[in-house]
């Protein structure tokens, strides 16, 4: 369901708290959200509905330092 052609075109609410926060983001997610996510640089993302993605994300972020 998420990687319907609507979810590319709209960006989540709760995504402008996240970025309020400032804190890393992860997000799963494709389009505009991702593209918010991947220019701000506040986080790293993977595609809707891609698991191993996801893993690799998180292994990732883990990897990361506080700079």
């Amino acid at each position: 369901m998420a990687s319907e052609p609507i979810f590319s075109i709209t960006i989540p609410g709760k995504l402008q708290f996240y970025l309020a926060a400032g804190i890393p983001i992860m997000a799963m997610m494709n389009g505009e959200g991702a593209e918010v996510v991947e220019n701000s640089c506040s986080g790293l993302t993977c595609a809707a509905s891609d698991h191993a993605g996801l893993a690799a994300t998180v292994l990732k972020l883990s990897e990361m330092t506080n700079e």
